[in-house]
């Protein structure tokens, strides 16, 4: 610290919050969806889906047809094993997309579903993964040990619509010891979570989610220096952040 000037500390402050903002916005959804029991958005934890149905207008303007739509979305722990997954067949007239996202935001992958049902894949946290099943035709690992999938579901004619909601494919998604019928693993650690509140990004408290978020994820060998440059103002995976420990200038 003793090389840390207000002007340095401003500026890897900068870099540093531009760099965590999306980790921490994303742990937001998360701590919303499937750990704050309070939350209006709470799922009921993880593994539970979540549901939401809109009916959209294709373009602009009055008069033009309607698409019903359904969004639905689940978060994964994949800490102590990954995650079967599966995604059936669906009819020509329904479009269906799967995207699975780590804790940064980032695509792992899409999940198409075409006419056939898909071939099993297993999602995982960014570690080697033993055993993998023969039938399993790939592995999706981002860079955390949680994940979320994301799902549409759309009519393509809504002429054609039949009922009052989209029809998804069967989706499949359980821990792998759950499909294949094996005893579950050890349970991963418990996590004391940073409790989330709105406009959080906005105060110091922002320093220590991220602190939490960085816990929670795998580093990229390519952040290696900007981790070094942002933990001389105490952003560190797994710490707390307390301004008192900085002259007040710095602070």
């Amino acid at each position: 610290m003793k090389h840390l000037t207000p002007s340095r500390a401003r500026a890897i402050a900068t870099i540093a919050y531009l760099f965590t903002y999306p980790l921490v916005m994303n742990y937001r959804g998360m701590y919303r969806q499937a750990i704050d029991p309070s939350a209006p958005a709470f799922t009921g934890g993880f593994g539970t889906w979540r549901h939401t149905h809109l009916s959209e207008r294709r373009t602009s303007g009055p008069g033009r047809p309607r698409e019903d739509a359904l969004y639905s979305s689940i978060w994964l722990d994949l800490r102590s094993e990954p995650w079967w997954c599966t995604i059936g067949a669906v009819s020509p007239e329904v479009s269906f997309v799967g995207r699975v996202v780590d804790l940064w935001g980032f695509l792992v992958d899409d999940c198409e579903s075409g006419h056939r049902a898909q071939d099993p894949l297993l999602v995982a946290r960014p570690a080697p993964v033993r055993d993998v099943p023969i039938e399993v035709s790939g592995v999706l690992q981002g860079e955390s040990g949680f994940a979320v999938m994301l799902t549409v579901t759309r009519w393509r004619d809504p002429f054609k619509l039949t009922g009052s909601e989209p029809v998804r494919p069967d989706i499949v998604l359980e821990p792998v010891s759950s499909h294949l019928g094996r005893a579950a693993p050890r349970s991963a650690p418990t996590v004391t979570w940073w409790p989330w509140h709105d406009g959080l990004e906005t105060t110091d408290e922002f320093w220590s989610c991220a602190n939490l978020a960085l816990s929670l994820i795998t580093p990229n060998k390519d952040d290696r220096a900007l981790l070094d440059r942002i933990s001389e103002i105490g952003v560190v995976p797994g710490t707390s952040w307390d301004a008192s420990a900085y002259p007040d200038k710095i602070a």
